[in-house]
């Protein structure tokens, strides 16, 4: 019932648009300060869950790219469930290449939901890319990638564990290592993003290969930490830089 009134609420939006408005074309900008404007964005937000629980990820992701598009202050926050919905749809390609054109400062894939959903986008081009050995050897590999988001996110493993579950005997002995011992960071802005990230995403960690990739990317990131335990300090730099508290 709920779906299909802001289906409704969705036309009649559409219906007061102006002949000229055209919001598709990604050259039109609705600001959510504007009280005019706010409606559209719940509707298109409330729209977008809908979609995703009814398992209609590609549609989702067409709506949530349009919530980023339409105010590009993002007051929405579609830029911390859009990695989702391009994982879900596996349109992994189109993530990588938006990560890398979205604001032109290379800093998205700080965010704890892009740092592993980059990772994860990468296992699956090289899978598919090693079917017709077209591997690009310019990009990082997945691996590394799994082991740089470990390094800049630790408190993410344990809560993934949890969450999952994961069960593998392996994790037992990860967890007992003080780098991955604790569930928080000790930055409330990044823990806040952290936990939006396993919520929304701990699903995709239930595929056994993904298990398998963040086993071996938080074993690497130990035997890193043995042999150079500057490794912590400087990741911790890098943390409390990206992220004020």
């Amino acid at each position: 019932m709920s779906a299909d009134t802001i289906a409704r609420c969705l036309y009649a939006l559409e219906c007061a648009w102006h002949p000229m408005f055209t919001p598709l074309l990604g050259n039109c900008q609705l600001k959510y300060k504007h009280d005019a404007n706010k409606p559209i964005f719940t509707a298109l937000f409330t729209h977008m869950k809908n979609l995703d629980r009814r398992g209609c990820h590609r549609s989702a992701l067409e709506v949530c790219k349009l919530l980023l598009s339409l105010d590009s202050d993002d007051p929405m926050g579609a830029i911390f469930c859009i990695d989702y919905f391009a994982l879900r749809s596996e349109e992994y390609a189109w993530l990588e290449k938006f990560s890398e054109a979205y604001k032109s400062d290379n800093s998205i894939w700080l965010f704890p939901n892009f740092s592993f959903s980059l990772a994860i986008c990468r296992f699956y081009l090289e899978r598919d890319a090693s079917k017709d050995a077209s591997i690009d050897s310019k990009k990082s590999s997945s691996s590394d990638l799994m082991t740089q988001a470990l390094m800049l996110h630790p408190s993410v493993i344990k809560k993934l564990v949890a969450k999952v579950p994961l069960k593998d005997r392996a994790w037992t002995d990860i967890l007992k290592h003080a780098f991955f011992r604790s569930d928080q960071t000790g930055i409330p802005s990044q823990d806040h993003l952290i936990n939006i990230y396993v919520e929304r995403n701990y699903l995709i960690w239930r595929l056994p290969d993904l298990q398998k990739l963040l086993i071996a990317a938080a074993k690497q990131v130990i035997e890193t930490l043995e042999s150079n335990k500057s490794e912590v300090n400087d990741w911790a730099c890098v943390r409390k830089e990206a992220f004020s508290s």
